[in-house]
């Protein structure tokens, strides 16, 4: 038997190995990024978010859970959205996925004015309570008073961010995870099913994407009141770019894989 191809496979495995470690980062190295980028603090404002939403989801008409009932989640839901944890889930995952590339990029993109004033405005935004009803109104407000060319700019962030479609996808499986979750602690009559939960959910993907860009306008609109237009429009070329386009994506990939995490910690383990 013939072993001549071995030596140039083991030469190609080797110079994989090589490009594979170089295209990941150390976990200071995403750590840092997570800080200038401001999603370390955002996790820090999102853990309390989630488990006070999901409080407020154990109140909804129709839940009817029974008190002691109601406690255990709550209980569970305490332990489960924890910051720290979080942080330190999304920082793996970013560590694994961003490319050693793209980080000077990101890097200088973050050390400008405009990449501070940015992230210090969505970081703010993260702090308030977006489901409100009165924040709603206020970002709804702030759009449709924006002049046609601000909305246009608002409007072009979310695209080139894939805002609709990532979060359509991060809702379903928020809403399945936390259903889980719950079946683990309240089961009901009939086994948790789902194959069947994404199946309807899939159903209303159109709706769900819908509302998650009105949500991110309304979002948006808020966050960057108080920037001028000129500093959108640097921002959307940004995240247009190669760097910004990969950014976006390892980033809300960890910022999901932190939540979700965070919502199967629901329930016995």
């Amino acid at each position: 038997m013939t072993t001549a191809w071995m030596r140039p496979a083991a030469a190609a495995l080797c110079l994989l190995a090589a490009s594979l470690a170089q295209a990941q980062i150390s976990e200071k190295e995403a750590e840092a990024l997570m800080r200038v980028s401001g999603m370390w603090q955002q996790l820090a404002n999102t853990a309390p978010a989630m488990r006070a939403g999901f409080a407020q989801s154990l109140d909804a008409p129709g839940a009817a859970l029974a008190p002691e009932t109601r406690q255990k989640l709550l209980a569970s839901a305490d332990a489960a959205f924890v910051a720290e944890r979080m942080q330190a889930v999304a920082r793996k995952s970013l560590a694994e996925r961003v490319r050693m590339a793209h980080v000077p990029a990101l890097q200088a993109w973050f050390a400008t004015s405009d990449g501070q004033k940015l992230t210090a405005a969505e970081v703010a935004d993260s702090a308030r309570d977006a489901s409100s009803e009165a924040e709603v109104k206020a970002g709804l407000a702030i759009l449709q008073a924006a002049p046609e060319p601000r909305r246009r700019l608002i409007g072009r962030i979310a695209e080139v961010t894939r805002a609709a479609e990532i979060g359509g996808d991060m809702m379903v499986n928020l809403i399945v995870g936390t259903a889980l979750g719950m079946s683990r602690v309240a089961p009901a009559p009939q086994p948790f099913d789902e194959a069947r939960l994404r199946a309807q959910l899939a159903e209303q993907r159109p709706q769900l994407q819908q509302a998650v860009l009105g949500i991110v306008l309304t979002s948006f609109a808020r966050s960057y009141r108080a920037l001028p237009d000129d500093v959108l429009d640097r921002y959307a070329s940004f995240l247009a770019s190669a760097a910004g386009e990969h950014y976006t994506d390892v980033g809300v990939g960890a910022m999901e894989t932190a939540m979700l995490d965070a919502v199967g910690r629901i329930g016995p383990r």
